[in-house]
């Protein structure tokens, strides 16, 4: 329900009334909010993410999370509702939290299930045939270090935001 605002990442989008407004909730992240020293960021140099959440709090035991991509100070999440407002609304009270937030993060080590009773029982199934008896052991944890990246926005996949399409001869494409 939250959104990540930040000024120093703007990007300027075209409104529906065919004006144009700096959005600081269409980010255009570059260099200096990617983790240089990590190999999965050396080679990005621009990434444009529409509406991107961020990652609070701290890895679950015998896990790391490290960074990859970071607000700039100049930035605070805000009610996702707020993006509907434009640009001018959104900046007129802005408060920085002058911290650094997680847009994505990196996940790495042994990760344990969600599930440590066993597979959970449907309520209104007798028996499943898939599902290991009392007696039998089940996976706890992952038996080697496992990679999983997170990253806070789900807009980028959406086509209006990564697709142009072209009308041609009737068909869109």
């Amino acid at each position: 329900s939250q959104v990540l605002m930040d000024i120093n990442s703007s990007t300027r989008v075209r409104q529906g009334d065919s004006g144009v407004d700096d959005s600081p909730l269409f980010l255009t992240l570059r260099s200096n909010n990617f983790r240089r020293d990590d190999l999965l960021m050396t080679r990005l140099d621009a990434l444009i993410m529409p509406m991107a959440g961020v990652f609070r709090g701290s890895a679950a035991e015998g896990l790391t999370m490290t960074p990859l991509i970071l607000s700039s100070e100049q930035s605070k999440t805000v009610p996702g509702m707020m993006a509907q407002m434009g640009g001018d609304m959104v900046r007129r009270d802005f408060q920085p939290d002058l911290e650094r937030l997680p847009i994505a993060v990196r996940l790495h080590g042994n990760f344990k299930t969600a599930f440590p009773d066993g597979k959970p029982v449907k309520a209104d199934a007798k028996a499943d045939a898939d599902a290991p008896s009392p007696t039998e052991k089940t996976l706890q944890a992952s038996l080697q270090p496992t990679t999983v990246i997170l990253v806070g926005d789900v807009d980028m996949l959406y086509d209006p935001f990564c697709v142009q399409e072209i009308n041609l001869f009737g068909y869109r494409g």
